[in-house]
């Protein structure tokens, strides 16, 4: 649970599904997407939103194929996401990418990309506003766009990389940060901790975290580009909000 403040009456209670990092097609079948995304709609999330990374066209030359692979995320409230460094074709920017294929790609699923936009949920008379941002490493990150032109009221901001919460200068107050791109280091050696962590802020590895900007929660995620974890499960959260006053 994590509280918000200003959430309004209607979205006391209110649940977020959140997932990052899913990599596909590297190293993860559609059978374990789909029992992945059965697993979280089971929790019965009002919302679901997607945090980045994915896909994963690294060592994929061949035509991005999705299909159905990701029709199971689907909630009450829509399903939103971001795109992570990833889903640019590692190593390439915004222009030299696949970028343009994996956003074909994804408008043929239920996700809806909101880097550099928001939707306004509205539940009764209450507003919560879901923002996103463009990706820290190889996309323009655009903070005043997230929230511009919104109207008043709680904001939750899909920030694929945890750094973003911590170096941008956020104009508007956000209640909650959601990010991946850590997976949690995803190798932790006892007594040592995470033995890569892509992160700037190391700090912010994984969990709940209190931010400069409001409180950051990032997720271990749900891919393994590098084929192992160790002390570093897969991750689906389920998020309940709490209003703070």
């Amino acid at each position: 649970e994590v509280s918000i403040a200003g959430l309004g009456r209607a979205f006391d209670g209110f649940r977020i599904g959140f997932v990052a990092d899913i990599h596909w097609p590297r190293n993860i079948t559609r059978d374990f997407l789909r029992d992945a995304a059965a697993t979280l709609v089971a929790g019965k999330p009002d919302l679901i939103l997607l945090g980045g990374d994915l896909t994963d066209l690294k060592r994929h030359p061949q035509p991005l194929v999705i299909g159905d692979a990701f029709d199971g995320f689907r909630a009450p409230y829509g399903t939103f996401g971001v795109l992570g460094n990833h889903d640019f074709g590692f190593g390439s920017g915004p222009r030299h990418g696949r970028v343009a294929e994996v956003r074909e790609r994804l408008a043929e699923t239920p996700v809806q990309l909101i880097d550099r936009s928001h939707r306004n949920i509205l539940r009764d008379r209450d507003v919560l506003l879901v923002g996103g941002v463009g990706d820290y490493w190889y996309d323009r990150v655009r903070p005043e766009l997230a929230f511009a032109g919104g109207p008043d009221g709680p904001r939750i901001l899909l920030a694929h990389n945890p750094d973003q919460a911590v170096d941008e200068t956020w104009s508007l107050p956000v209640g909650l940060t959601l990010s991946g791109h850590t997976h949690g280091g995803e190798v932790r050696l006892p007594f040592v901790g995470p033995i890569v962590l892509p992160i700037r802020h190391e700090w912010l590895d994984m969990g709940l975290k209190s931010g400069p900007n409001g409180p950051i929660y990032v997720t271990r995620g749900l891919g393994s580009p590098r084929g192992a974890r160790f002390r570093c499960r897969p991750e689906l959260t389920l998020i309940t909000l709490r209003s703070s006053v």
